[in-house]
C-alpha cells in the first residue's frame, strides 16, 4: 500500500491550493475531492465549493491523469518529495536539488511514465524522467541575509558542472 500514497501527492501537486496530502487509514487522500473534471483541496480552498459532504473523495489508489511532469503550479522541495517516499526517507543519501545542472533536478527522485514518483537505485523498476526542483528557493534563501552590494557577495559552490555522475547510484546502499 506504500505506492498508493504517491497518488495522493501527485493529485495534490495537480490541485490548486493543495500543500500536502497523504493516504489516510480509510483509503482516501487527505483533503482531496473530485469536483467535476478536476480535483479540489478542502483545507486550502477559499471558494467554499470544495464540500466534503457533497463531493466524492479521491481514493489513494486512484491514478491521477498523466502529465509530462509531476510538478505544475506547486513546486515541492526535494526534501518534501523525499519525505513522501519511504525508500528515500530511509536512504542514507536522501535527496537535494542539483542546481548546477539545467534544468535543476532532485537527486535520486524519478517521475515514472504513469506519473508516480520513485527513488532511483532503491525502488524496483524506477525509470522515467528526473523530478525537476525549484532552484528559486535556494537562491532566495542564500541571498536574503545579505544586505551588501551584490558584487561583494562571494559565490559559493561549483560554477561549472562537477566531474561527478549526475545520476543516482544504481547500486544498493552497503549498509
Amino acid at each position: 500500500l506504500i505506492e498508493s500514497t504517491y497518488y495522493c501527492e501527485d493529485y495534490c501537486s495537480l490541485t490548486e491550493g493543495c500543500e500536502s496530502s497523504y493516504c489516510k487509514e480509510n483509503g482516501v487522500c487527505f483533503g482531496l475531492y473530485y469536483d467535476d473534471a478536476t480535483t479540489c483541496y478542502q483545507p486550502g480552498d477559499g471558494s467554499g465549493n470544495c464540500d466534503d459532504t457533497t463531493l466524492s473523495p479521491v481514493m489513494c489508489e486512484d491514478i491521477p491523469p498523466v502529465t509530462t511532469t509531476a510538478s505544475t503550479t506547486t513546486m515541492w522541495t526535494c526534501s518534501d518529495v523525499c519525505d513522501s517516499l519511504v525508500s528515500c526517507q530511509e536512504s542514507p543519501s536522501g535527496s537535494y536539488c542539483k542546481t548546477w545542472i539545467s534544468p535543476p533536478v532532485c537527486f535520486g527522485i524519478v517521475v515514472k511514465p504513469d506519473g508516480t514518483l520513485c527513488y532511483e537505485g532503491v525502488d524496483e523498476g524506477c525509470e522515467g524522467e528526473p523530478y525537476e526542483c525549484d532552484s528559486e528557493t535556494i537562491t532566495e534563501s542564500s541571498t536574503e541575509a545579505s544586505t551588501d552590494d551584490p558584487a561583494d557577495v562571494p559565490t559559493e559552490g561549483p560554477t561549472e558542472a562537477p566531474d561527478v555522475p549526475t545520476e543516482a547510484p544504481t547500486q544498493s546502499p552497503t549498509e
